[in-house]
């Protein structure tokens, strides 16, 4: 039961550290003068973010009682979310701070997910050969 959820966790983190990567290239894409790049932005961020709630379910059923394994999945979530929040008004010019802090966190959500991927990789070789 506990591969299939790491096989889970380990690609939906993937995914998010993917979708991370494209959101700044979409970003940058629209500052460039791309106008319709910042609503695939918007809407990958939405699926990047519901990508980071499934790490953290995953997370909690796969390493329950495994109190920092769960933190660290949770910490993704939570991390996405803060980042969220910092998304400032485009029409406003002087939300250029909370777009530089939405930005910066970027790097953090991706470098977690990275760690979450990883994390899991050797995880799931060492239970498959404990199974066998």
């Amino acid at each position: 039961m506990k591969i299939p959820l790491l096989w889970v966790s380990s690609i939906a983190a993937s995914l998010v550290a993917i979708g991370v990567v494209l959101q700044v290239y979409l970003v940058t894409a629209w500052i460039f003068g791309e106008t319709d790049a910042i609503d695939v932005h918007r809407g990958l961020g939405n699926i990047v973010w519901l990508l980071e709630i499934l790490v953290l379910v995953v997370g909690l059923v796969a390493y329950w009682s495994a109190w920092r394994e769960i933190g660290v999945s949770a910490s993704l979530a939570v991390l996405g979310t803060i980042q969220i929040m910092f998304v400032g008004d485009l029409d406003d010019p002087g939300s250029g701070s909370a777009h530089g802090l939405h930005g910066a966190l970027a790097l953090f959500v991706f470098l977690v997910a990275l760690w979450i991927g990883c994390r899991d990789l050797p995880r799931r070789g060492r239970s498959a050969a404990k199974e066998a």
